[in-house]
């Protein structure tokens, strides 16, 4: 089924508050942390995050596919999908400052991109 851009824009809309609402709900907390392969970090809270799009998506829109910086190993191709980063900035979010984000884009064929969000 194909959707509006104007559907899917509302919904990673509701997607980057349902995002920030969690971000919020952690800022200047602790919260458990680790260090990936690649030497960058990733906490509890973008791994909550992570859940939330994901059983998101499934519910909404389960014919497209979705590739997150968390769950990029599980990827499935579809011609359709999101692309998001559950949160941009972990190393700042951990030591409690500014300058953090929830980005979500929406592409067609992955290659042409349809939207772009970024909820700071």
């Amino acid at each position: 089924m194909v959707r509006s851009i104007v559907d899917i824009l509302k919904f990673s809309r509701d997607l980057a508050y349902g995002a920030g609402a969690i971000m919020r709900r952690y800022w200047k907390h602790p919260v458990a942390a680790r260090r990936k392969s690649n030497g960058t970090w990733v906490s509890e809270v973008d791994l909550r995050i992570s859940r939330y799009v994901y059983e998101q998506v499934q519910a909404s829109y389960p014919e497209m596919g979705l590739l997150t910086e968390e769950t990029y190993e599980q990827y499935q191709p579809k011609v359709r999908g999101f692309i998001i980063d559950e949160l941009d900035g972990t190393h700042t979010f951990l030591n409690h400052g500014k300058g953090f984000t929830f980005q979500i884009a929406y592409v067609d064929d992955w290659d042409q991109l349809q939207m772009g969000l970024i909820y700071d």
